[in-house]
């Protein structure tokens, strides 16, 4: 089974060179063509079904590709990483497909980030290139589309209704309409978009099928994210693949992953 290979002898070459980012560099000199990501973590039941229909096996360190949909069942979890730093959480019960994950800087109409979550629960960091290019990343559900404002945010979807509620950042959520469409990219701003940011401390922002606009609800104090924590992990992802991250040490303790630490990743 093919893994990315994060050799130091590439990371010190895009390093040197200048102008550029060394994460994104590090990701491009050493992925294989066609691989956007890899699974850091499984626990459970989880399995990637790719765009020819054909079901793999997901393990640590298993490729991740476009069009690749990740399913867990109940008590499954998996975690991954891209290219660009990103990460992206798959709680149990879920399925996400990766539609797009590319990026240009010379040609920033070519930059795309898209996912579909079509049922379950997911949490999402945006890595370099979704953080450079805000206005071409997407998250659709059945019913509304999530735009992002350089985000940490957790999206569950039921049969009807759409939540989000967000760590760091902003979201700007809209339900599909003439204005908002699913084959877009970026937010939609439209009379019916909702934002919500993560000063909006108690708040989560929720769409239901039939009704006219998002509107927030209300949730526990307790159920948010110590900032400062929230802050560390978030430097701890972007500063690269050679450094210890959280996904390593619950790959050696996954049990630890379901304890009372929220900022482990299976926890959430």
């Amino acid at each position: 089974m093919a893994k990315l290979q994060f050799s130091k002898f590439s990371f010190i070459l895009c390093f040197s060179a200048l102008g550029m980012s060394v994460l994104t560099c590090f990701a491009q000199a050493t992925a294989p063509a066609g691989i956007v990501g890899e699974v850091t973590l499984v626990i459970g039941a989880a399995s990637l079904v790719g765009a020819d229909g054909q079901t793999r096996q997901v393990d640590r360190g298993s490729e991740v590709r476009v069009g690749d949909k990740v399913e867990t069942q109940q008590g499954g979890h998996v975690h991954l990483r891209f290219v660009d730093g990103g990460r992206v959480s798959v709680r149990p019960a879920s399925r996400l497909v990766i539609e797009s994950y590319a990026h240009s800087k010379d040609q920033p109409q070519l930059s795309a980030i898209k996912f579909r979550l079509d049922e379950g629960v997911v949490r999402s960091i945006t890595g370099q290139w979704g953080e450079a290019a805000k206005e071409r990343f997407r998250l659709n559900t059945p019913v509304a589309a999530i735009g992002v404002k350089g985000t940490d945010f957790v999206t569950q979807v039921g049969k009807e209704a759409t939540r989000v509620t967000v760590n760091q950042g902003a979201i700007v959520m809209a339900p599909f309409d003439s204005g908002c469409k699913a084959e877009a990219l970026g937010v939609c701003t439209t009379s019916r978009s909702k934002e919500l940011t993560a000063e909006m401390l108690g708040q989560a922002l929720i769409y239901r099928m039939g009704t006219a606009d998002p509107s927030f609800q209300k949730v526990s104090k307790s159920g948010q994210l110590d900032s400062n924590k929230l802050l560390q992990l978030d430097r701890q992802l972007r500063d690269g693949a050679d450094k210890p991250l959280a996904s390593d040490t619950e790959a050696k303790n996954p049990l630890s992953a379901v304890g009372a630490n929220r900022l482990i990743w299976g926890r959430w």
